[in-house]
């Protein structure tokens, strides 16, 4: 039984991981899996696995001239992805993302009735940019879909009301590998306490929220500071507003890391401060580590922290964060108590309780189109 996952590249996001993750376990249940990458190469962060079939399109829109990446890319894409689909001919397909469902929809046209495709939506359904095009894409091809999956419970509600003929599934990602390859304590370096984020320098994840909550509390705790790893477009602009907020000796940007777990565990506090998540890997595996989180309350940050309990959740303001941050910093009986109901985390979203959900969902999807076929 041959499957294809289709993504973009391989990429530090939790797209690319989840389905090399997905990739790996499917093959291990008997499953021929090739990743299908749009440009495996720019920005690449993860390694295919070795169990699974590389098949890249090579398309490296950077390197296309501007008129190009605006008027012709997504042409050239859609007709190097049915090349290719024709090509591996599989029994299932799975495409990661908005654009990439649309698109492969598009792609197999009247072969959909055939192959049977599970769509998958990562990001928020209100909140999420994307451009027109693709959302009057999504109208046209998502009812063709066999199924969908989603990550949280909020994003499948807004789906099965929009989609009805479409039936839709909650897998949540699961915990990050680097938190089952925790092997103690390590050196806290300089001795500061730290309060971590981690994240795409974007305006997503509203780090100029964290960063003016911050420096309300910054002067009256010297011994913690700030750390926010990840790249991105919002840099330079959070480097100088650290500098105007005159915290940019406490606040620091290292970039990204592939050792993110010597990350967690130097922290003392995690806060997620995003105006939007589809689900946020870093937040789960944060509290896997068994950090003591404070998160924005984001549509579906309720299928991860109960507030008060495992976590605490926050409007968008910056007072109530710093005051948030400020109670965890000067309570360390509550740090300790949040941070142990957090790593129970690791059972909810535990790898095996992931890949028995996909395996399950596809066969009945399987089932499903040998019995719509016959």
């Amino acid at each position: 039984m041959k499957v294809a996952l289709v993504i973009e590249g391989l990429g530090s996001g939790g797209a690319e991981r989840v389905a090399c993750t997905l990739g790996e376990l499917l093959f291990a249940r008997g499953f021929d899996v090739t990743l299908l990458t749009i440009d495996a190469e720019t920005g690449k962060f993860y390694t295919p696995p070795a169990s699974c079939e590389l098949y890249d399109l090579g398309l490296k829109k950077i390197e296309m001239s501007l008129s190009k990446r605006i008027i012709g890319y997504h042409f050239i894409r859609l007709k190097k992805l049915k090349e290719a689909l024709l090509k591996i001919n599989p029994n299932l397909i799975i495409p990661f993302g908005t654009k990439l469902n649309g698109l492969v929809l598009l792609a197999l046209g009247e072969k959909s009735r055939d192959i049977p495709v599970i769509i998958t939506e990562r990001g928020d359904p209100k909140n999420g940019r994307i451009e027109w095009t693709y959302k009057l894409l999504r109208k046209i091809t998502y009812p063709k879909a066999s199924t969908m999956v989603c990550l949280t419970r909020y994003a499948a509600d807004f789906w099965s009301k929009s989609v009805p003929s479409l039936p839709t599934y909650v897998v949540p990602n699961p915990v990050s590998f680097v938190i089952q390859e925790d092997t103690g304590e390590i050196s806290k370096g300089n001795g500061k306490n730290i309060i971590l984020s981690v994240g795409r320098l974007a305006r997503q994840k509203n780090y100029p929220l964290l960063l003016k909550a911050f420096s309300l509390i910054a002067a009256e705790y010297p011994d913690w500071d700030l750390i926010v790893y990840g790249e991105g477009k919002k840099r330079e602009e959070l480097i100088r507003l650290s500098k105007r907020l005159g915290i940019s000796e406490r606040v620091f940007f290292p970039g990204v890391t592939k050792n993110i777990a010597e990350a967690y565990k130097r922290a003392d506090i995690y806060v997620q401060s995003s105006l939007y998540e589809g689900f946020c890997n870093t937040l789960v595996e944060a509290m896997g580590f068994g950090l003591p989180v404070i998160a924005t309350d984001w549509n579906g940050v309720e299928d991860i922290i109960l507030d008060g309990k495992n976590g605490l959740v926050v409007p968008f303001d910056v007072k109530k964060l710093a005051e948030a941050i400020s109670t965890l910093i000067s309570n360390e009986e509550l740090r300790q108590n949040l941070g142990k109901e957090a790593k129970k985390i690791k059972h909810k979203f535990s790898l095996e309780k992931f890949g028995e959900k996909w395996y399950r969902l596809i066969q009945d999807v399987l089932k499903q189109k040998k019995l719509t076929n016959e």
